[in-house]
């Protein structure tokens, strides 16, 4: 196998990890809205929801977060890599 397709193919799995993760975190975020949508609602029976989904909120929130963390960097590590292999093989662009 190329080191080209090596390279497409590893930035395949990473997408694809990439959305399920989101996909997953997204998911979460909106079980626990609706566990505690009566609480932020402030209906007549709602109870005070379990710390316990503020807790799994705040993971899946700080997943979110993580993962967009990682697009940059990779994206800004990616430009970079590629400008110096283009000043590299252009010197005149110096």
């Amino acid at each position: 196998m190329k080191l080209s397709e090596l390279n497409k193919l590893n930035g395949e799995v990473s997408a694809s990890a990439s959305t399920q993760s989101r996909t997953l975190a997204l998911a979460g975020l909106a079980v626990i809205w609706l566990f505690a949508g009566p609480f932020f609602l402030r209906e007549q029976d709602a109870t005070r929801p379990a710390g316990l989904l503020f807790i799994a909120g705040g993971l899946f929130a700080l997943s979110l977060a993580l993962d967009l963390v990682q697009l940059y960097a990779r994206a800004g590590l990616l430009n970079a890599a590629f400008e110096r292999e283009q000043r590299r093989l252009q010197p005149e662009l110096r």
